[in-house]
């Protein structure tokens, strides 16, 4: 059995010189450095690169990793905060209102209009829910209503959601549908595109 693996490390070596020019040129290799595990057999090594004249001033190009790694990652703490805020705000409005909370006679907030409201902010990423405040109706739904002065609302219920937008007479949208997660986000796109979020 064999207990032992190797790295390759890649090294600059000097390549032949052309005759017909003075300049020198560097391609990589590789050392062999052993270690021992037990029976693990790697071998990692680096594919050779392509000789560089010492004018060109050979240095290697990183792809922009640790950049797009810190990009993703504040949009997905960003999604994540725009979603656990409505969720918890979700959750205050279920837990808070009860019979006539607004003395006119309004019902809470019905059980299967929760689920699918949560079901909708689960699915919707944060930089679109970052343009929505949830309110709630007098009828036991609940209300996605636009941050700045747009014209648009998403109402939720408990079977299906009603959904409307106007920025021109030319750009608007409106109807109801039975609820259902796809359904709800292709109406939301549909939203943003109309309002200009996109």
């Amino acid at each position: 059995m064999n207990n032992s693996f190797e790295i390759l490390e890649p090294q600059a070596v000097i390549c032949q010189k052309p005759k017909s020019d003075n300049t020198s040129f560097y391609a990589s290799t590789v050392k062999r450095v052993p270690f021992v595990a037990a029976s693990l057999s790697v071998v990692m090594s680096m594919v050779s690169f392509d000789c560089y004249s010492l004018d060109d001033k050979y240095r290697p190009v990183f792809v922009g990793v640790e950049p797009a790694q810190d990009e993703l990652i504040v949009a997905l703490g960003d999604d994540y905060e725009a979603q656990s805020k409505m969720l918890r705000r979700l959750d205050v409005l279920k837990d808070s209102l009860g019979d006539n909370w607004n003395g006119e006679g309004d019902i809470p907030i019905e059980e299967k209009a929760y689920n699918n409201a949560k079901t909708a902010i689960l699915a919707t990423p944060g930089a679109m829910l970052k343009h929505w405040r949830l309110f709630p109706n007098p009828n036991g739904t609940l209300l996605l209503s636009p941050k700045n002065k747009s014209i648009a609302g998403i109402s939720i219920g408990n079977e299906d959601f009603s959904y409307a937008a106007l920025a021109s007479d030319d750009k608007q949208i409106s109807g109801k549908e039975p609820f259902s997660e796809q359904a709800f986000k292709s109406a939301l796109n549909q939203i943003h595109r109309i309002l200009g979020y996109v």
